[in-house]
């Protein structure tokens, strides 16, 4: 088509020379923004973290681990670990999550409460669970309410799940039901199950993960694990989580009436069962990030 392009190794060059460079400057001024901001605010961080398999397939090549700021609901730490720098895969998450730890430590900020993981070795005052992750009731009703007998499991089965957070707020201890039919003494073995009564005294009665788990979903616009990327995996957690960050106090949309919007959802994993969800503002992406690019490389060329 007699169209004039840069080759495959320019484009790389560039990539590598302006861009990268760019991007992991805009993280750690990111950071050092929200560390300051947080050395203002009352002491005590409120911090949610998780582990995410940064490759396909089981035995991930890459574990990355991430802190949100429960208070701020922005992500203020990011830690990649490859593999072969811990004895197998499963060992990034802790891995990780020790890096974080220090990183915070080293500026100076004490987490307060921590959210999902039990930590060891580690002084943290409070370590509570995400009602989120205690997904093996729900499973276990479901599997229950296909049983014969138990039919009617299935129509209590969702008010039973958001029980869970009633619990977490007021009281340690689930409620028993009486025994006598079949489906009550099938249910009362599951609620009282030991595991799930450990769970319960752990869930959080403050805060939950909702945010950690979006940004999740959000790495995956950026970087899906079907794919093999020849940069950095560090620079594209770091541009995720740049994406994530500015656009955190998004606020709902309105009509020209007034008027919040709300839009209607039904997640596979609701069933048929549908959520309402407000309807944010439009997401900025930094346009001054591109600019700025642009700029440097038009001064070195």
């Amino acid at each position: 088509m007699n169209i004039a392009s840069i080759s495959k190794s320019s484009y790389f060059r560039h990539q590598r020379d302006y861009l990268l460079p760019n991007v992991i400057l805009d993280w750690q001024t990111e950071q050092e923004k929200l560390f300051k901001a947080l050395n203002d605010m009352p002491p005590g961080l409120d911090i949610a973290g998780d582990a995410r398999s940064d490759s396909p397939g089981h035995c991930a090549k890459y574990g990355s681990y991430t802190f949100i700021e429960q208070r701020l609901k922005k992500v203020v730490d990011l830690q990649l670990v490859q593999k072969s720098e811990v004895p197998n895969s499963a060992w990034c998450e802790l891995e990780g999550l020790q890096r974080s730890v220090q990183k915070l430590r080293a500026n100076h900020l004490c987490i307060d409460l921590y959210y999902l993981h039990l930590l060891q070795n580690m002084t943290i005052v409070v370590v509570s669970v995400d009602i989120y992750h205690v997904e093996s009731l729900k499973k276990k009703l479901i599997a229950l309410s296909r049983h014969r007998e138990c039919e009617d499991i299935g129509l209590w089965q969702k008010s039973i799940v958001n029980h869970l957070y009633w619990v977490a707020a007021s009281t340690p201890d689930l409620p028993s039901y009486n025994s006598g039919t079949m489906a009550p003494e099938k249910l009362r073995q599951i609620l009282l199950n030991t595991y799930i009564l450990k769970d319960v005294r752990k869930l959080s009665p403050k805060h939950q993960t909702s945010s950690l788990e979006a940004f999740h979903s959000l790495v995956l616009h950026f970087a899906p694990k079907a794919h093999i990327f020849l940069v950095s995996w560090n620079d594209i957690l770091y541009l995720a989580a740049l994406h994530f960050n500015e656009n955190a106090e998004r606020k709902q949309a309105a009509t020209q009436k007034g008027d919040m919007c709300s839009t209607v959802h039904y997640p596979r994993s609701k069933r048929g069962d549908f959520t309402a969800r407000p309807v944010k503002t439009a997401a900025t992406f930094g346009e001054w990030h591109s600019l700025e690019f642009f700029a440097v490389f038009k001064h070195e060329k």
